[in-house]
């Protein structure tokens, strides 16, 4: 599935090759931290089965648990179970995928009745400091806690745990509440609910809540993507063109060497990203010809810098026009070079005008139109 996705981004026809100019997993990155936001499936496979992990370790009462219970860890709980003998597949898969939840999670005592003091995770460092009272059998949170003292049964946990293990419970640990309304519960430390959720679990393998500070053509294309005049299908150009994943010259070249860098429209240097939609004299004319009038000598030699120089300070309607221009740039110089059809600076302008009016159009009718009589949603 993956590959039928990638071949339809990256344009290939029939039984052709193709060349790819980034990597997947930087377009199933998400659009905040700078890429497409393309499902990863591979991920979303694992957040799915985690989620028959999360049932397993949080006690979820239905018969699938209860079997597993009964058969892989009815002594000493879901935590400390080894595979045992003769396990099936997928009790081996949710052993190796059980560390996921190991150290982000908590849980939310009523009586403690339903918490193994041993071998679940009530207390801060219960995955190293338990192996210490592997003897101590079954007992249950609810043993080491006096509820009428509201207070730890201090001596038991000295014994059980030792001193400093015993300290960082006293100190660390949530006491049971003790309502008649609630249940001792798993709490998954990483959800506001603190239950499991594919989507979650989701973003937490691409790398958890997205916070950090997002530069070049990432920050440009977060910002760029929130523009609602610009179609997706220029969106993505655009943010091919701030990726360098267009099939450019020099692109190519660093692929297949015998391809020449240079750029077959002037001759003039290697048509790089900023050469190719600015540098090049037929890019130069359309700029400067435009309702912007740009003289392109004074740009940044970075194509992010470039793009964020150009469209800073406009309007909607300049933005637009910039997005445009560089697409129909791009449309004209692949006519050039794959059907030796030179596309003149007038004819770009008409076409650009035209996208103009048609979104402008469409900012009019609304997100429906009417063709021959007929509702169609407007692509």
């Amino acid at each position: 599935m993956t590959g039928i996705i990638a071949r339809f981004f990256w344009g290939k026809i029939g039984k052709a090759r193709y060349l790819t100019f980034i990597a997947w997993d930087k377009i199933c990155t998400p659009i905040e931290k700078g890429g497409l936001g393309v499902w990863n499936l591979n991920m979303v496979g694992e957040a799915l089965f985690l989620k028959l992990v999360w049932s397993i370790v949080s006690g979820e009462d239905n018969l699938w648990v209860q079997l597993c219970k009964a058969k892989y860890f009815h002594k000493e709980g879901c935590w400390g179970a080894g595979a045992g003998n003769k396990p099936s597949v997928m009790w081996r898969q949710i052993i190796s995928k059980r560390e996921f939840f190991k150290t982000d999670v908590n849980w939310r005592l009523n009586d403690g009745t339903r918490v193994n003091a041993i071998s679940q995770p009530w207390y801060p460092g219960w995955e190293v400091s338990n192996i210490m009272a592997r003897n101590h059998g079954q007992i249950k949170v609810a043993d080491l806690y006096e509820p009428q003292r509201d207070e730890w049964k201090e001596r038991e946990l000295n014994v059980m745990f030792g001193q400093d293990v015993a300290e960082q419970i006293l100190s660390r640990a949530n006491k049971p509440v003790g309502s008649p309304l609630l249940t001792d519960k798993l709490i998954w430390l990483k959800a506001k609910n603190g239950k499991y959720t594919v989507k979650q679990g989701y973003e937490e393998l691409q790398g958890g809540t997205i916070n950090a500070q997002l530069a070049g053509s990432s920050l440009q294309w977060v910002n760029m993507w929130k523009w609602k005049d610009v179609i997706p299908k220029v969106k993505v150009f655009i943010w091919r063109l701030l990726s360098k994943a267009l099939p450019v010259s020099q692109n190519m070249h660093r692929r297949i060497s015998v391809v020449s860098p240079m750029c077959h429209r002037c001759g003039m240097e290697n048509e790089f990203e900023m050469h190719c939609m600015f540098f090049c004299p037929s890019s130069r004319v359309v700029w400067f010809g435009g309702r912007l009038g740009l003289t392109v000598h004074d740009l940044p030699m970075n194509i992010t810098d470039a793009f964020s120089a150009i469209t800073e300070g406009l309007d909607e309607e300049g933005r637009r026009y910039v997005c445009y221009t560089l697409w129909e740039v791009w449309l004209a110089r692949n006519q050039e070079f794959f059907h030796h059809k030179k596309v003149e600076p007038p004819v770009i302008w008409k076409k650009v005008n035209e996208h103009m009016n048609y979104t402008n159009r469409m900012d009019d009718v609304g997100p429906h139109v009417i063709i021959e009589g007929h509702e169609s949603m407007a692509h």
